[in-house]
């Protein structure tokens, strides 16, 4: 009876606690062309706060995600405390709530798209093509960009900018946003 006991009082521990943080400010839509900025977030030294992006992206092909950089400044009281640049969507770790959607093929416009796979063995390297067929997908999901931690209380300002890295990225059909928690 004791293991049943451990594993319930785990499970309620599990799903009490918040693995993401608690959500700071609500979702902002990226403007690509402007900076858009974050005012009054109020923090204690401690805290770290999470900057998560969410990409709603229509036209993915075989999996392959849409880059952009991330260009922050973070302030307090006008001076700046930390600044940077990171990758957004770079790999694929840290996405929670994701919805991926095959969309249907046309019967008349099969693609095939090489494909080079390498194979490692133990005596040589060797490299083949194989063909693959090309699939589209509409994908929606956040991941987390960056883990920024707080050394002095206040109110602070977070001004950042978006941009595309390549003309895939900066289709229309790419919709970026922005979410801050704190953990």
């Amino acid at each position: 009876m004791k293991p049943l006991s451990l594993i319930i009082l785990c499970s309620f521990f599990i799903l009490s606690c918040n693995p993401v943080g608690e959500k700071t400010t609500e979702e902002a839509p990226v403007d690509m062309q402007l900076v858009n900025t974050i005012d009054g977030l109020d923090l204690k030294k401690g805290d770290v706060i999470v900057v998560w992006s969410k990409l709603d992206a229509s036209f993915i092909k075989n999996g392959v995600l849409p880059s952009f950089d991330f260009i922050y400044n973070l302030s307090l009281n006008g001076n700046t405390v930390e600044n940077s640049s990171v990758l957004m969507f770079a790999d694929k770790k840290h996405i929670i709530n994701s919805t991926y959607k095959k969309q249907k093929e046309d019967e008349n416009e099969e693609k095939d798209a090489p494909e080079q796979t390498s194979e490692y063995g133990d005596e040589s390297d060797s490299t083949k093509v194989e063909k693959e067929k090309e699939v589209s997908a509409s994908w929606e999901f956040e991941q987390k960009v960056i883990e920024i931690p707080i050394k002095k209380d206040g109110k602070y300002t977070l001004d950042y900018k978006v941009k595309a890295k390549n003309a895939e990225s900066d289709s229309m059909f790419n919709k970026a946003s922005i979410v801050i928690r704190k953990k």
